[in-house]
């Protein structure tokens, strides 16, 4: 999840609710990252567990690449079958990740300009405010 600097609260509180539904179907390694991916922010959601109360960890610039570098690592490399980030998109495109699928979801003030060719992506919509905010 992209804690940088541009993603406001609101954003953040968006994609913390997308993750509990996301939850809902399996389980999930969540990660926070700016310039780095802060490993120490780990949260594994189990499917059907209390979702954790949202919270920010990071607040620097954004560099995907740094997501990629962490999911390229020997240690990582092929543990996930799919990467999703969360984020506003406001950042330069990554290099490839290994063995994994990417899907993007996008905030709704946010651009798509960083998806690669060949990966999914998703662009939120608040206008109806029906997220939960924490």
């Amino acid at each position: 999840m992209d804690q940088s600097g541009s993603m406001s609260d609101e954003d953040i509180s968006m994609l913390f609710s997308e993750l509990e539904t996301f939850a809902n179907l399996t389980n999930l390694d969540v990660f926070h990252f700016d310039t780095q991916v802060d490993e120490r922010s780990k949260t594994v959601w189990k499917k059907g567990r209390a979702f954790p109360v949202a919270h920010r960890t990071r607040c620097g610039g954004t560099d995907f690449q740094a997501v990629a570098n962490f999911c390229n690592r020997r240690e990582n490399r092929g543990k996930y079958s799919g990467i999703v980030i969360l984020t506003d998109g406001y950042a330069p495109v990554m290099g490839q990740i290994l063995g994994s699928r990417v899907c993007w979801v996008i905030t709704e003030g946010g651009t798509m300009d960083t998806v690669r060719p060949g990966d999914l992506a998703v662009k939120m919509k608040a206008q109806d405010k029906r997220f939960k905010r924490y």
